[in-house]
């Protein structure tokens, strides 16, 4: 007989959390927690700059509820991104997450209780009926692939169960593409803790689109415009001077918590023209907090150390640093080190760094072209230098060989130079003068060549009437 099923409090560091890319770039429900019987489609789009084709590219993406329950709210999306996290939990094994209501509860900061538990149901029953069309918006971050269109649901399948024992736990089934995506690691870092504590949907909504887009940058600026109606979901019919006064206690919650610098009114709006402004926020530069991750990242091992500081979440580095031969972790880790030293913008360079390293780690992905390692670079350093020293030593020889072949011809010479003085030495002086005209008659210098020339053709003269003598 199965045993209840006992709820644990989730051991999910609520600040290590995970958000999907592409469901992070736009809204995907109402600002509201409340239904709005209203609205049956939500659409947004922007422009962007695509590398690839070197145009503007418009995205554009169209949600859509079902008849019954309509489109999801705030709170919705809530539900949907604490499901993300205990997905996260399971390490993005399976698209079929078994989790309890007590767990999901714990992780949205919601009481136990029926109104809370119907609120889930609620929410899940949204998504069931809920499809999103990417037009040129869903990207695969890892593959560089360019913007593309999709239609997909986010959730194929899902029960609650009343009573939850060890083999009848509630579960959620992902959809194939966003699970997918899930696996390819088109992820990034959420401080989940800080998102469940902002108590304003818009600061949610502000704080995961920010929080995306202030990757390697502490300043960001938007058209407001843009910025209110595609990107946080205000409703249109706001003018922009409606969106600043709802926007301001979203950026002082922002701001109270540590997130943004504070700013004046005009250093937070810029007037372009008549009509037309922009909105800009700064991200608070967190000293005291990456001191303090400093130190506690030095006092993990070696490997995982490493893995940490290029964005890999400690608990995951931990578990790569377990299953994973620290050899095969290195030469990803040189690997990815290489692709991030490419340029800003450059297709090849990861944008979801620790998520792409980790990926590498488990799938094993090939190396990039061009990449060398450490190893492999010091065995072609070592070549080369072995071949220049073979080069040096065949020169240091045949320089060598060549002396000895000069000292040898010159000693040759001295021996045949003193043949030929003896020999001179021993004839008469008209003996001595017949055979120095008999070298010069034989000559093509003539009679008369120089003394130098007069010399050499004696000592050959005299070297052959010695061989011919011998």
């Amino acid at each position: 007989m199965a045993k209840p099923f006992q709820a644990q409090e989730p051991d999910l560091d609520l600040g290590d959390g995970r958000d999907e890319l592409n469901l992070a770039e736009f809204p995907l429900s109402l600002l509201s927690k409340r239904p709005d019987q209203d609205a049956k489609v939500l659409v947004f789009e922007d422009q962007i700059w695509d590398s690839q084709s070197r145009s503007m590219v418009t995205r554009k993406v169209t949600i859509s509820g079902s008849a019954d329950c309509g489109l999801p709210n705030a709170s919705d999306e809530e539900v949907l991104l604490a499901l993300i996290q205990i997905t996260k939990l399971q390490s993005f094994r399976n698209k079929k997450v078994h989790f309890s209501r007590y767990q999901l509860l714990q992780i949205l900061g919601w009481e136990d209780n029926g109104y809370y538990y119907n609120r889930i149901v609620s929410a899940l029953n949204t998504w069931l009926g809920v499809n999103v069309k990417w037009h040129n918006a869903w990207r695969d971050y890892s593959k560089k692939t360019s913007w593309g269109d999709k239609g997909i649901v986010l959730i194929q399948a899902f029960e609650l169960k009343k009573r939850e024992r060890s083999d009848s736990a509630s579960y959620i089934t992902w959809a194939d593409h966003l699970f997918e995506s899930f696996q390819a690691g088109n992820l990034k870092g959420l401080d989940f803790g800080l998102y469940r504590a902002l108590r304003d949907s818009i600061a949610k909504r502000m704080f995961r689109f920010l929080d995306k887009r202030f990757y390697n940058r502490e300043m960001l600026s938007f058209d407001l415009a843009t910025f209110a109606y595609e990107k946080i979901g205000m409703k249109r019919t706001y003018g922009l001077n409606n969106v600043k006064q709802k926007f301001k206690s979203a950026i002082e919650e922002l701001v109270a918590v540590g997130f943004l610098k504070p700013m004046d009114e005009k250093q937070r709006y810029r007037k372009r023209r008549a009509g037309e402004w922009d909105v800009c926020f700064t991200k608070v530069e967190q000293d005291d907090g990456q001191r303090l991750l400093a130190l506690e990242i030095d006092t993990l091992p070696q490997i995982e150390n490493e893995l940490v500081r290029r964005g890999v979440s400690r608990a995951r580095a931990k578990s790569l640093a377990v299953k994973y031969p620290e050899m095969h972790i290195r030469e990803k880790l040189e690997e990815f080190d290489y692709l991030m030293s490419r340029a800003e913008g450059d297709p090849l360079r990861p944008q979801n760094p620790g998520g792409y390293l980790a990926q590498a780690i488990e799938d094993n992905y090939t190396p990039p072209r061009g990449f060398q390692s450490q190893d492999g670079l010091k065995r072609a350093q070592q070549e080369k230098e072995a071949q220049a020293l073979q080069r040096k030593e065949a020169r240091e020889a045949k320089r060598k060989a060549e002396a000895v072949r000069k000292a040898v011809a010159e000693q040759e010479f001295q021996q045949k130079a003193a043949q030929v003085r003896e020999y001179l030495t021993g004839l008469t002086e008209r003996e001595r003068k017949a055979v120095e005209k008999s070298a010069l008659a034989a000559s093509p210098f003539g009679s008369s060549p120089s003394p130098m020339v007069r010399e050499s053709l004696i000592h050959n003269h005299v070297l052959e009437l010695l061989e011919n003598k011998g």
